[in-house]
């Protein structure tokens, strides 16, 4: 893969391309999943970053950002619930979500 040779993920850019070119699909779909695959990874570390954090395997006392870690796993969590939230309803409703955007 490009990416391995390729620095700051320039190789994403190439795999975009290639997608497009070998598949016969349009640009903007081959960037979109690229784009729907960064998501889902995003969400798989959000998760294990809560499971993590609520297993509780750090030193008695440690905190970030002066919160301990079973109140930053519930900030992450809550704000991974809220991520996950607007996802659906953008797929749910895509022309109320349009409407709503057009208007702010």
């Amino acid at each position: 893969m490009a990416n391995n040779i390729l620095v700051l993920r320039a190789g994403e850019v190439i795999r975009g391309l290639v997608i497009s070119r070998l598949a016969g699909i349009a640009s903007p779909a081959a960037w979109a999943s690229i784009a729907i695959e960064r998501v889902f990874d995003a969400m798989t570390l959000v998760a294990l970053l809560v499971l993590a954090l609520a297993a509780g395997a750090l030193p008695n006392g440690a905190a970030f950002a002066g919160m301990s870690a079973a109140q930053l796993a519930g900030v992450v969590a809550t704000a991974g619930v809220a991520a996950f939230g607007v996802g659906a309803a953008v797929l749910i409703w895509p022309a109320g979500i349009a409407r709503i955007m057009q208007t702010a």
